[in-house]
């Protein structure tokens, strides 16, 4: 990245920037997307934040790479900010429905994992799994963190007894 040496503001980045050609190689594509970010650039990128209460200040401000919790409304507002954003990286979105999509009306809540794992039933984890995704009303996140499947060995420890 070089900054403008009047303003300190980031290099415009070129429409036909080497991270944007899907035909070269990963490594090159990656080093040079590095090259060009700034650092608040490269710390948004490892932030996810909750999008409840709206979707410009985190994608504007906070330069965020992650949203969660995002009505479909905020969902196509932010691809579109993320698009047109400086490097134009698009955003990853999660849901956070670790036990049903509780931010959309209708959508079934199944117990917490905890509960889920004290059935002791790793089936009952798939079938709700699977269950959850389309529950949510589209154009939600793609891939909700849909419960973990982490069964304990030993019944032993404060959170399983």
């Amino acid at each position: 990245m070089t900054p403008d040496a009047l303003t300190g503001a980031p290099a415009a980045v070129p429409a036909d920037a080497p991270y944007k050609d899907p035909t070269l190689p990963v490594d090159a594509r990656i080093r040079d997307l590095l090259s060009r970010m700034t650092l608040a650039e490269k710390v948004g990128q490892m932030l996810q934040l909750d999008a409840r209460g709206g979707v410009d200040d985190l994608v504007e401000h906070y330069l965020v790479g992650s949203i969660l919790h995002a009505s479909p409304e905020n969902l196509v507002r932010a691809a579109k900010l993320a698009a047109e954003s400086r490097l134009g990286i698009p955003l990853l979105v999660g849901e956070d429905a670790i036990h049903g999509h509780s931010f959309f009306y209708g959508a079934t809540i199944y117990p917490t994992q905890l509960g889920m794992a004290a059935s002791w039933d790793p089936a009952l984890l798939e079938r709700v799994a699977r269950a959850t995704p389309p529950e949510a009303p589209p154009p939600a996140a793609p891939g909700p963190f849909s419960p973990g499947r982490a069964l304990p060995r030993a019944p032993r420890g404060a959170r399983v007894k």
